[in-house]
């Protein structure tokens, strides 16, 4: 079987598959591009274009143009209503449209119509996140088999796993999230010691910042700040300005740009030092989390063997100056920082593929194993609600974060009083002894008709498991009577909102 990786950026669509011997690469697009951009435009006849036709559509009428979905994913929120069926759209729905173009597009370029994929996710996304990707690709009439997580992509798009055993650090600064990952290679196996993430945090806030420093001259210039609303087809073309303004400051102390709306140019030099400035708190942000994980597991700069640099925040200095101090090691990257968690994530759908006894062909060629295998772990502790000694509700972690997925793990808990005949078993995401009411709760088990037990504590077992795709399910079971309660964490977002 053939096998196809995407990275679903917030900007951009990319789409990877296995050629000659077995070497990841890009599947290009109908019009021959590497990358499709997020951009969706929804026509009168109800086709929907996608991309670059999508954008400059969009352009001209911004009612019916919609991007930049990503940030949204696994949330009931109506990012779009149509204009004219007044169908209402969510992140899976978007993305379930992008999903289905890069499928035509494979289709396309290669031959085969594609049945199963690998979609990358960054390294916080949650169950709600990660069932959201799930439900998009069945809307798309494809089967998600594995959802790597983006920065363990990028180090196997960068041959990691092919390279000397030892511990590496890999940094993504995508458009929508920032993820770090340490990966340590050993023989043939790559395990993810640790993976951190922000997922508000990515190369469209420092373009944001750098939009901000333009508008912000333009109205002190001309007294008025140019709006969505009015001046939709000026604002998008500063967009294509700042991002040439923003890749120019990676590699000049300085940049021009010139930009027209309603008859008033504005031409203003901004330099590499005035960006810095008002992109810093952003670059704390990331190192923060570099240092977070760091500390986790207590591991010291010293001890690596390469630092990984990859997305577009591989392009601003700032990041991988204060990267370079932070681990003493120059940033680098093997392949296009752009494209490296595209093409790692079809080698893990090999490796994944492999693992399930399945061959793996490029065109009519079945490619030989490729030996190598990925432990990728729980991003996240999970638990139940318990009532500690002082009477709160807390978090009681019954799998732990940095476990090796897939992972089941059993903890048995007592009913608070003597004579309870029912339990609410709530299963919740976040660190052991938090408050209940700081942590994500992914739902319910409802034990009902239990028998009333009075001499002794009344216990029951829970049991989380996680898969391969990274979701959980809960299972909770009296020993006393067999009763059982099931719960597989559904998000009920495969359905558009009517």
């Amino acid at each position: 079987m053939s096998i196809f990786g995407m990275d679903l950026s917030m900007t951009a669509t990319r789409v990877t598959t296995l050629e000659g011997e077995g070497k990841s690469v890009l599947v290009p697009n109908e019009y021959g591009q590497l990358e499709t951009s997020s951009d969706l435009y929804f026509n009168e006849d109800g086709s929907v274009l996608v991309g670059m036709a999508a954008a400059n559509a969009g352009a001209m009428n911004p009612p019916r143009h919609v991007r930049f979905e990503k940030r949204f994913v696994g949330t009931d929120e109506v990012l779009f209503v149509h204009p004219d069926t007044g169908k209402k759209h969510r992140a899976v729905d978007l993305q379930a449209i992008r999903i289905e173009a890069a499928k035509r597009d494979i289709e396309r370029a290669t031959g085969t119509v594609p049945t199963k994929v690998v979609i990358t996710v960054p390294a916080n996304y949650s169950d709600p996140q990660i069932e959201s990707i799930r439900a998009a690709c069945k809307k798309a009439g494809l089967e998600l088999i594995s959802t790597p997580k983006e920065p363990t992509a990028a180090g196997f798009g960068n041959r990691l796993h092919s390279r000397a055993d030892g511990v590496s650090a890999v940094c993504d600064l995508g458009a929508a999230t920032f993820d770090f990952s340490i990966l340590e290679v050993s023989g043939n196996s790559v395990t993810t010691i640790i993976t951190r993430g922000v997922n508000a945090l990515g190369g469209k806030d420092f373009s944001d910042r750098l939009l901000e420093i333009v508008l912000s001259r333009f109205e002190a210039e001309y007294g008025f700040r140019p709006n969505p609303e009015t001046h939709a087809i000026a604002l998008f073309e500063l967009d294509q300005r700042i991002e040439t303004a923003k890749l120019d400051l990676s590699v000049r102390s300085t940049t021009q740009l010139v930009w027209t709306c309603d008859g008033h140019v504005l031409s203003t030099e901004v330099t590499r030092a005035a960006f810095e400035a008002a992109v810093s708190d952003l670059v704390d942000q990331a190192l923060d989390c570099v240092d977070e994980a760091l500390r986790a597991k207590d591991i010291t700069p010293g001890s690596l063997n390469e630092l990984l640099m990859v997305g577009g925040g591989a392009k601003v200095p700032l990041v991988a100056e204060q990267l370079k101090e932070r681990f003493d090691l120059t940033p680098s990257s093997h392949v296009d920082p752009f494209y490296a968690v595209a093409l790692g994530a079809v080698e893990i759908g090999r490796i994944e593929q492999e693992a399930r006894g399945q061959p793996v062909t490029v065109g009519r060629k079945v490619l030989p194993r490729s030996r190598h295998t990925l432990s990728e772990t729980t991003p996240y502790p999970f638990g139940v609600a318990v009532i500690n000694e002082s009477k709160e509700l807390i978090n009681s972690v019954i799998l732990d974060e940095g476990v090796v997925i897939p992972s089941d793990h059993v903890e048995t808990f007592t009913l608070e009083k003597p004579g309870q005949t029912a339990a609410c078993i709530r299963i919740l995401q976040g660190r052991n002894g938090a408050p209940a009411s700081e942590c994500v709760e992914l739902g319910v088990i409802e034990l009902d008709d239990l028998p009333a037990i009075s001499d002794r504590p009344h216990s029951i077992e829970v049991r989380l498991t996680i898969d391969k795709l990274g979701m959980l399910r809960a299972e909770a079971v009296d020993p006393h009577c067999g009763k059982r309660g099931k719960m597989v964490i559904s998000y009920d977002v495969a359905e558009e909102v009517a």
